[in-house]
């Protein structure tokens, strides 16, 4: 019995010391009872994006190696080479981490 009274003595204790959520209608403490994931039809457009973005990727890489004369590299052509090569590993960076979030919901 003194057990059953000091469980009952701790809960309420533990009760009344514990955070309580403020009145609003939109919260429920049940797990049950939280609202559904929203659809987010914006995720088709964003993979298509990234899709044509891939594609334009491989077009400019395409241009860029036909239109470099391997006898003489210019400064130009440097920077061109550079700048597609880090727009390209953003580009996949940035594909990866969009495919990953439309996996996850």
């Amino acid at each position: 019995m003194e057990m059953r009274d000091q469980n009952a003595n701790l809960k309420n204790r533990l009760k009344q010391e514990s955070y309580q959520a403020t009145e609003n209608p939109w919260f429920k403490a049940n797990v049950m009872h939280r609202l559904p994931e929203r659809h987010r039809p914006w995720r088709v457009w964003v993979l298509l994006f990234y899709a044509l973005a891939v594609l334009a990727c491989g077009w400019s890489w395409y241009y860029v190696i036909d239109n470099v004369n391997l006898q003489v590299i210019t400064v130009r052509d440097l920077l061109q080479g550079s700048i597609l090569l880090i727009g390209t590993a953003v580009l996949l960076w940035q594909c990866v981490v969009a495919v990953n979030d439309a996996q996850q919901v």
